[in-house]
């Protein structure tokens, strides 16, 4: 989608995301406040006879809040696709980045040796059961971030490519979609495990700052070095020389891919409990209904192992709807009645503009690509993306 235009999405995205996820720790608040005066906030009592919640609140209860409860099974389903697809990407990612340093195995086959355990980290309980977890995955992101800008600074600038332009609409948008990727889909249940929930726009904010931090420098120095390559590699492992190093970061960043596995994956289990009326149950109830879900992720992973489609096209369906869309509709929605233009004026804008662009052509070129991958590819993919063999050359015969 060219450097310049990623820059300024990945940015301006990034604070109109904090923007709206202010938005949606006020509706948060407004919602707790309203349920503990009516005494529905809390419903059970611990050992000690303290009142406690034991029902996670998660970001459709928000919305439905305002918007009522046909919109918030609407932003729920929203919400289950965008977690159901980080959830599989992180089993593809895995086997992709695997198989740069060990080509013993094919891709899929390295997501189902892989596939296994990265499942069971699903059967966590809850968010307070992964601090250790995200200490682990953060050390080996901040450690494979240094590396790949050191490996892009290494191999120096492409000429002619900070001024290259996206080489079509598709494009733009695909790169659009996944840079400029945004989302609310786990922060409520973040906020509900807090001691203090009305600390999180500060974690939320130094977290969004950090990650720009890291994530900017790294990817312009790659893109800047290998700008052709990486377009046709799963990751950037791909485009890579071996060393030890590399191997070092590939297995480093499965706690990373565990991480996010585990972090998005429980919304999604919230859901399906709730739904099969076992979310309230003791945890030996709770743990083993999951396991369909978990078994789910695990075929899809292997059935649709396109890593950069899969990512524009659970973000497009997503993120616009979930970070944009539902935020600013369902603040505007009380603030009416106040006329309190400015604010409501921006929310306006963000709604119509993040419903034409990202929802709208972003799902087009999204759903068009996965048409293609499957078509090229087929189902279950043994090796996508993999370099093809050597071509066989016929035998030479020596005549006399």
């Amino acid at each position: 989608m060219g450097i310049i235009p990623g820059i300024f999405i990945g940015i301006g995205v990034g604070l109109l995301n904090f923007f709206t996820l202010w938005l949606l720790i006020i509706l948060y608040l407004h919602r707790k406040q309203n349920m503990v005066m009516a005494g529905s906030w809390y419903n059970a009592v611990d050992s000690n006879g303290c009142l406690r919640r034991k029902t996670a609140t998660q970001y459709h209860d928000v919305i439905g809040f305002s918007l009522g409860k046909w919109l918030a099974a609407v932003a729920q389903f929203l919400t289950g696709l965008y977690i159901l697809g980080v959830a599989i990407q992180q089993v593809v990612a895995s086997a992709s980045s695997q198989y740069t340093i060990d080509t013993k195995f094919n891709k899929r086959t390295w997501a189902i040796i892989l596939g296994g355990p990265i499942l069971i980290f699903g059967l966590l309980p809850s968010f307070r059961s992964v601090r250790l977890l995200n200490i682990m995955a953060l050390i080996g992101t901040n450690y494979s971030c240094l590396y790949f800008f050191i490996m892009g600074c290494k191999k120096g600038i492409t000429p002619g490519i900070i001024t290259r332009s996206p080489k079509s609409a598709q494009s733009f948008f695909l790169g659009a979609a996944v840079v400029g990727s945004a989302g609310h889909t786990i922060q409520m249940e973040m906020m509900d495990a807090m001691r203090r929930p009305t600390g999180f726009r500060w974690a939320a904010f130094a977290g969004w700052v950090w990650n720009i931090i890291l994530l900017l420098p790294h990817s312009i120095a790659i893109v800047l070095a290998y700008p052709d390559a990486i377009l046709k590699q799963a990751n950037v492992y791909a485009v890579l020389p071996s060393s030890g190093w590399k191997s070092f970061s590939v297995w480093i960043m499965l706690f990373h891919n565990i991480g996010a596995f585990t972090l998005h994956t429980n919304p999604l289990l919230y859901m399906w409990e709730k739904g099969i009326r076992t979310h309230g149950q003791p945890w030996w109830i709770r743990i083993p209904s999951r396991l369909p879900v978990l078994a789910a992720i695990w075929v899809l992973s292997l059935a649709i192992p396109f890593y950069g489609t899969i990512n524009s096209l659970f973000s497009a369906l997503s993120i616009g709807a979930t970070a944009f869309v539902f935020p600013a509709a369902a603040f505007n929605w009380p603030l009416s009645a106040y006329g309190w233009k400015p604010l409501f004026a921006i929310n306006t804008f963000l709604f119509c503009f993040f419903l034409g662009t990202s929802v709208g052509a972003g799902i087009f070129y999204a759903i068009k690509q996965l048409i293609n991958n499957i078509n090229t590819f087929h189902w279950f993919a043994a090796c996508y993306q993999c370099p093809a063999p050597p071509a066989a050359h016929p035998p030479v015969h020596m005549g006399l």
